[in-house]
Order: structure tokens, then C-alpha cells, then sequence
């Protein structure tokens, strides 16, 4: 009896760690798509700079809040925070798409 419980439970295991092979297989070959397609253009897509410049300046947002009132960051005012930063982000995009200052860093930024 005690046999048999054991066996099942093995059984069961092995099954769940099947799936999930399958499931790290199928998510890594979607990550390797992405990459391969990513990595064989010539130079950064515009849509990638403008994502790395709303990080950077999100990121500074936090620092600048961070050092200002010396450490003193919670949920409350990461949330008011946020709120801020995202409407200087507006004037941000304006003046990314105005001054188009993305265009000097795709034509530096090519994985030659």
C-alpha cells in the first residue's frame, strides 16, 4: 500500500515537472525569437530609445524625491510620486518628439 502512494506521488511530480519543461521550452523560444529579431536591425528602434529615455527620467524622478527628503520614500508617496512624474513625462515625450532628440543616439547606437 505504502508502495503504491509513493508511486503515485512520483508519478505525479514527474508530470508537473514536465509541464513545466514544456512551459520554460516554449518561453524561452519566444524569448529567443524576440532577441534574434531585436538584435538583427542595424540600429535601436525609435519606440526602444524613447522607452530607455522614460526610465531614465521616472528613475531620476525617484532619485532626486529620494535625496531630497533623505530617504523618507513609502507606497504613499511613491503613488503621489508617480502621479508627478508621469505629467512632467508628458512634457518629456513633447520634447523628445519636437527637438527629436532620439535621432542622434539611433544613428550611434548600432551593434556594428
Amino acid at each position: 500500500m505504502k508502495k503504491s502512494k509513493n508511486n503515485r506521488r512520483f508519478r505525479s511530480n514527474l508530470r508537473i515537472r514536465n509541464y513545466l519543461l514544456k512551459q520554460h521550452y516554449v518561453v524561452m523560444r519566444i524569448f529567443d525569437k524576440l532577441m534574434n529579431w531585436y538584435f538583427s536591425k542595424n540600429a535601436l528602434p525609435y519606440w526602444v530609445i524613447l522607452l530607455i529615455d522614460i526610465v531614465i527620467c521616472y528613475l531620476s524622478g525617484i532619485v532626486v524625491f529620494w535625496l531630497y527628503y533623505r530617504g523618507a520614500v513609502s507606497l504613499q508617496h511613491i503613488e503621489l510620486l508617480t502621479k508627478t512624474i508621469l505629467t512632467y513625462m508628458i512634457f518629456n515625450l513633447i520634447g523628445f518628439r519636437v527637438f527629436r532628440t532620439y535621432s542622434g543616439i539611433i544613428r550611434y547606437s548600432s551593434f556594428y
